[in-house]
């Protein structure tokens, strides 16, 4: 995901830490952001970026432990988070690209939905041309 706007949110800058630690310590800066994260929402519940940050711990903590049957709760946990984000900030690029890779990345069963995944990265390119995450998903999807 695209994160440069959102490092001044400490539960994200935990979220884009985790990705250059060892995976033992991935879990533990995820769950310290996961709670920093729920404290901003209890805080101000019409916080958008603190919805997104629950949206990036909880969601990488899915990547870690893998989708199953098992992970249900957590999906919809990630879900209603990202759901939340867009509903204060419908049109944050950000935004609509974390909910576009979601529905690309979860299976179907899981409600992943690849060409509405992809209509969420090509709405986020038009109000942010520039957005990498973006473009890198829409290529791959053109070349799957």
């Amino acid at each position: 995901m695209g994160l440069e706007s959102s490092h001044e949110n400490p539960a994200v800058a935990l979220c884009v830490q985790a990705d250059h630690l060892p995976p033992a310590e991935q879990e533990r800066v995820l769950d310290a952001g996961y709670e920093l994260a729920e404290a901003a929402v209890a805080a101000n519940d019409a916080d958008a970026h603190a919805y997104f940050a629950l949206f990036c711990n909880l969601g990488k903590k899915l990547r870690l432990s893998g989708v199953s049957f098992g992970s249900l709760e957590m999906v919809k946990k990630v879900k209603r988070a990202i759901d939340a984000a867009l509903r204060l900030d419908p049109t944050n690029s950000e935004f609509l690209t974390a909910k576009g890779v979601l529905l690309i990345e979860l299976p179907r069963w899981l409600g992943g939905d690849r060409e509405r995944g992809a209509q969420l990265l090509r709405r986020s390119l038009k109000l942010d041309p520039a957005n990498r995450t973006a473009l890198e998903q829409l290529r791959e999807l053109e070349n799957d």
